[in-house]
């Protein structure tokens, strides 16, 4: 399974029609919120998308999506105070039996594990607040039967330069 994560594009709508014309062919695309457009935007027949606190319309404030055995809980991350710790975004999507939790707001960059719960934040696409040089940040997250595998590339989509890119985490389930 391969998913395209993107959040924070604050309007720049080009950008997400480049990441959807770039990658055709995935089986999620995850949208974390702050896209400062409307819900109607043909981008989110494709992107599932989540309310971030500069969106306006009728995105629902989270999501949990269910595939081929793994649950993914999607959200902006401002509602779950994410700037100070993930504890509630954690504890939330624990509810919901998250084995995948994606959040954005921060605009900051991060992968990882915690108590067999894999989270992303693939930063922002558009105005990130680390790896600024790249001009922002995303994600593709590949799911084989033993891994996920986390490739970070930047706007133009070249891998970022990390210690390890991807990132390769063991299912447990």
């Amino acid at each position: 399974m391969r998913i395209l994560i993107c959040s924070d594009a604050h309007g720049d709508e080009a950008i997400l029609l480049d990441k959807l014309n770039k990658y055709p062919d995935f089986d999620h695309y995850f949208y974390l919120g702050d896209s400062e457009l409307m819900e109607n935007n043909l981008i989110f027949d494709k992107f599932v998308a989540v309310l971030g606190n500069m969106d306006y319309g009728d995105f629902p404030e989270t999501v949990d999506l269910k595939d081929r055995g793994i649950n993914f809980f999607l959200t902006h991350g401002h509602l779950f105070e994410v700037n100070r710790n993930l504890e509630n975004l954690r504890a939330e999507a624990k509810k919901v039996g998250a084995d995948v939790i994606c959040f954005g707001h921060t605009h900051l960059l991060t992968v990882q594990e915690i108590d067999q719960q894999l989270i992303i934040n693939p930063g922002s696409i558009s105005q990130p607040r680390n790896f600024i040089q790249e001009k922002g940040t995303y994600v593709i997250l590949e799911i084989t039967d033993t891994t996920y595998q986390v490739f970070c590339y930047n706007r133009a989509d070249q891998l970022l330069e990390l210690p390890q890119n991807p990132l390769i985490f063991e299912r447990t389930k």
